[in-house]
């Protein structure tokens, strides 16, 4: 109340906070994979090959944004036993 009169204030008017989100890591893994062999089933017998992933991770590499950009602070290798069933 201004002299006798109010004012009605919107709600956006007001100034809020200015929110900012910095990014200052970043992590990126490798997965393990293998080869699968494979034999089509029709006339002429011919072998195939594919990369199949697997859930393992192998590698972990963390970055940092500061003091250069995303310079690599630490990797962490991980090594899975495998066996032939």
């Amino acid at each position: 109340m201004l002299n006798g009169t109010t004012t009605a204030r919107s709600p956006l008017s007001r100034s809020l906070p200015r929110l900012t989100m910095q990014i200052s890591k970043r992590v990126e893994f490798d997965y393990d994979s293998y080869v699968s062999n494979t034999v089509t089933d029709c006339f002429p017998f011919t072998a195939a090959s594919t990369t199949q992933p697997i859930d393992n991770v192998i590698a972990k590499e963390e970055y940092d944004y500061e003091p250069a950009q995303w310079s690599l602070l630490r990797t962490t290798a991980s090594v899975w036993a495998r066996s032939i069933p």
